[in-house]
């Protein structure tokens, strides 16, 4: 049985200089934490599409006016549920917070129009993800991710927002989870 597809529109986040050495070595086993490659900030999650949608989606990327931003990171939050059922860890942005969220107040209804989709349900909240829970986690072990997640200090990390791509899964899901299937630089902002 083939696997549904995957699409996104997103931002890739550079891992260099802080992801090895504060996430990587630390992270708890029980927690699925992303390959370096794989880390971004999505604009729109495009979901199972076809690959036309998903292209013409891509094609409507214009939508951010805002060029290369240099946000920061902030707290290590649980999403995806409670504090009991969460299903990831993220870092959130601190600086340029308010920045990255309305480039994706003025991307996601874009993007997803244009992938035949309806308009954004949630207010954009700017995060990287970091890693996942599994579905099935003890109580205990997920309280150690979540105390993990409280004492990873990423806050002024740097993180240069110079490109949009569009996402799919990896042909090698074991080693990547996702692929860039196209890539662009995000323009200057017009004066």
């Amino acid at each position: 049985m083939a696997e549904r597809p995957n699409w996104f529109v997103g931002l890739p986040v550079p891992a260099e200089g802080w992801y090895r050495e504060r996430v990587l070595r630390t992270a708890p086993e029980a927690l699925r934490v992303f390959p370096p490659d794989d880390l971004h900030l999505t604009l729109a999650f495009l979901g199972s599409v076809d690959e036309a949608r998903a292209r013409a989606a891509w094609e409507a990327r214009d939508c951010w006016d805002r060029g290369a931003i240099t946000a920061s990171l902030g707290p290590v939050v649980p999403l995806g549920g409670d504090r009991h059922r969460f299903r990831v860890l993220a870092a959130r942005l601190d600086g340029g917070d308010e920045a990255v969220a309305a480039g994706m107040r003025a991307c996601q209804p874009a993007l997803l129009d244009a992938a035949g989709l309806p308009p954004p349900q949630r207010p954009p909240l700017p995060h990287v993800t970091l890693g996942r829970a599994p579905r099935r986690l003890a109580h205990r072990e997920r309280r150690a991710l979540l105390r993990w997640a409280e004492g990873l200090d990423l806050a002024g990390v740097p993180v240069p927002l110079e490109e949009v791509a569009l996402y799919t899964w990896s042909d090698d899901r074991p080693k990547r989870l996702f692929r860039i299937v196209e890539r662009a630089p995000l323009g200057a902002a017009d004066a």
